[in-house]
Formats: structure tokens, sequence, C-alpha cells
């Protein structure tokens, strides 16, 4: 019983885990690298939204390290 039980919240915990980081990356970091694309090339890109979801994540992890290790050294 203890090992059907140990099974089902590892089980459970990973989909939790997975979940949030699809939330996290996906969402968060997406819209947040989108807008900052949109802002630095006056709306011109992303065009397509399909071929660019590496691009938005990636820009919006890198601004958000940015603005936390800038509030982080003024702070």
């Amino acid at each position: 019983m203890e090992e059907v039980a140990g099974s089902l919240g590892r089980g459970l915990w990973s989909v939790l885990r997975w979940l949030v980081l699809v939330v996290l990356f996906e969402i968060a970091f997406y819209w947040c690298g989108y807008g900052i694309i949109k802002l630095a090339t006056f709306g011109k890109h992303p065009i397509n939204k399909q071929a660019n979801i590496n691009l938005c994540t990636a820009a919006g992890f890198v601004f958000t390290c940015t603005l936390l290790l800038l509030v982080a050294y003024f702070l």
C-alpha cells in the first residue's frame, strides 16, 4: 500500500511541477518577451507567433533576469 501511495505522490508531484514550468515559461516569459520585442522593433516583429515562440520566451527570460538583477543591485 505504501508503494502505491508513494508512486501516486511522485506522479502527482511530476504533473504539478510540469504545469508550473509550462505556466512560467510558456505564458509569463513568452508574453513578457513578446511585449519587449514589440517595443524594441516598434511593432514590426514578431509577425508569425508560431515561428518566434523560442525567441519571445528567451527575450522574456533575459528581461526578467536583468530586471531582477537590477532590483537586487539597487536595493
